[in-house]
């Protein structure tokens, strides 16, 4: 029963989408994250390693184009997963 007596109201005053009081959160975690930078990427994951990213890379923002070492040491999908291209290796 949640404490909610049965005919009574319920004060809707404490709904966030009917009161401007409350800032709504979109909930992103990890996970969403990842799939959202693999699917920007078009990433071919079934391959076991070498240059996955099916995009064209001209049209990557320049957070997520692959560093000249990702385009030419063949690496595992998730490596261009990383959102930071020095965790990526060297961009020069």
């Amino acid at each position: 029963m949640l404490g909610i007596p049965f005919g009574s109201e319920i004060d809707m005053s404490l709904d966030p989408m009917r009161d401007n009081r409350f800032m709504v959160i979109q909930q992103i975690d990890v996970w969403d994250a990842f799939l959202s930078i693999a699917s920007k990427l078009m990433l071919a994951c079934a391959q076991d390693s070498g240059f996955n990213i099916v995009a064209p890379v001209d049209s990557l923002p320049p957070s997520l184009a692959p560093t000249l070492q990702q385009r030419f040491v063949p690496h595992r999908p998730y490596v261009d997963m990383l959102p930071v291209s020095d965790l990526r290796g060297p961009s020069r």
